[in-house]
């Protein structure tokens, strides 16, 4: 089993669980209403986790503006680009739905073809999410910004990074 997939494995049994739990508590109605659809605060966590999991990777946070058949919606998603050469890395687990989510390899940061009944893309932009952090050079370890309060969760970003952190360690992670 690859490294990515030990990751991934992680990720769907212990971080997007708490995840979740975190925005169903921080915001209920909020959480209910957008139908666990949180894609932007994921791909954040997300991107923050996979680069101290998977540090052979430039992990970045992209969103885009898809289409399905009654509205227009923006959507994000984590690419990890190989320093090494390796495959790629693509995934998305910002729905609850899981027969949306995926984590595999791609050939760039080329989100998987997602097509409607006319063969439409569903997705028309892409850009670069703005994901204000630090790195410490020497340790290469994520600094969390700690004043950023996260929608839905009630909690800044450095408070929600560090619950996960702490749900890992308790999950022997």
């Amino acid at each position: 089993m690859k490294d990515w997939e030990i990751v991934r494995e992680d990720i769907e049994r212990v971080v997007l669980p708490t995840i979740h739990e975190m925005m169903a508590k921080g915001d209920p109605l909020l959480y209910v209403r957008h139908s666990g659809r949180c894609c932007k605060q994921v791909a954040y966590l997300l991107t923050c986790y996979l680069q101290e999991q998977l540090p052979d990777y430039h992990w970045t946070a992209w969103e885009s503006t898809f289409t399905d058949y009654m509205e227009d919606y923006p959507h994000a998603w984590v690419y990890g680009e190989s320093k090494t050469g390796q495959s790629d890395l693509i995934l998305d687990y910002g729905k609850l739905q899981t027969e949306y989510a995926f984590f595999q390899e791609t050939n760039g940061n080329v989100y998987p073809t997602l097509l409607d009944s006319k063969g439409n893309r569903f997705f028309t932009t892409e850009e670069e999410l703005e994901l204000d952090m630090e790195i410490d050079g020497e340790r290469k370890q994520i600094i969390p910004p700690e004043d950023v309060l996260m929608a839905f969760v009630g909690m800044t970003f450095g408070e929600a990074y560090q619950t996960l952190k702490k749900k890992l360690e308790e999950a022997g992670r």
